[in-house]
């Protein structure tokens, strides 16, 4: 019987070989394109360039997929589920291990490609997929304790050159220490959606201080305990993006008091929209306003709506109202409470606004700035209270428990 001889795919005619090329999945076109500069360029011609959404991690071994239908992302310590799992996510990775990488799930499509330097081989194949198709970066996940800091520079350099996956919207690190925290916020150019740093080390207290550099825009979110160990008021004044959401710090009222007087002369934080930050003890709303013009509004004369989420709107009552100098209006989450709030922690936030009330009427030093809204005696009203249900929703509410603050 005779052999069949081999077919050479490139010397089809321009259209047959146009249409073989569209037939190919993602993996058989990446091989495909990695044959040489010819099947490249071809790859690249050929293939139609449709929109993917990119996620790359480096955990056991560097990989990363793709999807060309838009999902939910989940990043962070439960990474393994950052996506719905569909048919047509394609998966990609290079390790210099013997062994075959295997998943369980028959929607797993998986393309490994062996190597001596895997971390190269899976940045040059997501290269390779950003110049065939139309990729943005969704996120990028890094666990150092699987790595070492050569590896997380040569990450860092490569994001810092990849000007086409800008910005990208999550990067998430787990760091070793703190000089790797250091080393991230320091040469780190590319632009990031959103910063989520989890450090393993608990030692540091020293704080850190964010580089004009540093272009962490939108968002900024630590939940880790030791994130309390960083976080100070340098570091919030260094910070930029719109958001940040902090679970624990050991900011106190000083600290709290010279972030506002900072951001009301236009100092710092002039992209904030909303900060959260969990403290260690509850606030005294006197340190924290003191020396500063305010409106301190009654929690059932004024309320206001914001969005927190695409699914959650929250209508805060009451909350203390700053200016920046250029006639922005900032609402601190003091002496109020939420729609969501149990109707004991409403008469709480009542009560503690009378309290507050009572104090400055009999010493007003530092305080008499300030400007109490009570109702009828500034043309509001105080509604009756209506009924509401007993159930307490705990992240609202406590509002000198955490400091919070909205710019309109």
């Amino acid at each position: 019987m005779s052999s069949i001889n081999p077919f050479s795919l490139l010397r089809l005619p321009f259209i047959p070989l146009q249409n073989v090329i569209r037939m190919l999945n993602p993996h058989e076109v990446l091989k495909f394109a990695m044959i040489s500069q010819k099947s490249k360029k071809i790859a690249k011609i050929f293939t139609i360039k449709k929109s993917c959404y990119m996620s790359i991690w480096f955990d056991t071994f560097p990989e990363f997929d793709i999807s060309f239908t838009k999902h939910t992302y989940r990043t962070g310590r439960n990474y393994t589920q950052k996506y719905i799992r569909r048919s047509d996510l394609w998966r990609f990775g290079s390790t210099s291990e013997s062994e075959t990488v295997r998943y369980k799930q028959p929607e797993w499509q998986y393309l490994g490609i062996k190597s001596e330097n895997p971390i190269a081989t899976c940045l040059r194949m997501v290269e390779y997929i950003q110049e065939i198709y139309d990729t943005t970066l969704y996120c990028l996940v890094f666990f150092e304790k699987r790595f070492n800091t050569n590896d997380l520079k040569t990450i860092i350099t490569w994001m810092n050159t990849r000007d086409s996956l800008h910005p990208i919207s999550t990067f998430y690190v787990e760091l070793k220490n703190r000089y790797s925290l250091d080393l991230v916020v320091n040469t780190l150019q590319a632009s990031i959606d959103c910063f989520r740093p989890f450090l393993d080390d608990s030692t540091s207290m020293n704080s850190l201080k964010f580089p004009q550099t540093f272009k962490n825009t939108k968002y900024f979110t630590d939940h880790a305990p030791d994130c309390q160990k960083w976080v100070t008021v340098e570091t919030l004044l260094t910070m930029n993006p719109e958001r940040v959401y902090v679970e624990f710090s050991h900011l106190t009222d000083q600290d709290i008091n010279k972030f506002l007087r900072n951001w009301m002369a236009g100092k710092s934080n002039f992209n904030m929209n909303r900060y959260n930050l969990g403290i260690n003890k509850k606030m005294d709303w006197r340190q924290v306003l003191r020396g500063l013009k305010a409106t301190i509004w009654h929690p059932e004369t004024r309320k206001i709506s914001y969005q927190i989420n695409e699914d959650d709107t929250v209508t805060l009552h009451g909350g203390v109202d700053i200016e920046r100098i250029d006639g922005k209006i900032a609402t601190i989450e003091i002496l109020c409470y939420h729609n969501h709030s149990s109707r004991r922690i409403r008469d709480d936030a009542i009560e503690e606004y009378e309290e507050a009330f009572r104090s400055w009427n009999e010493d007003k030093r530092d305080l008499e700035s300030l400007e109490f809204r009570r109702g009828n005696d500034k043309g509001g009203e105080i509604a009756e209270n209506e009924e509401e249900e007993e159930e307490e929703i705990g992240r609202y509410g406590y509002s000198l428990y955490r400091f919070s603050i909205h710019v309109w």
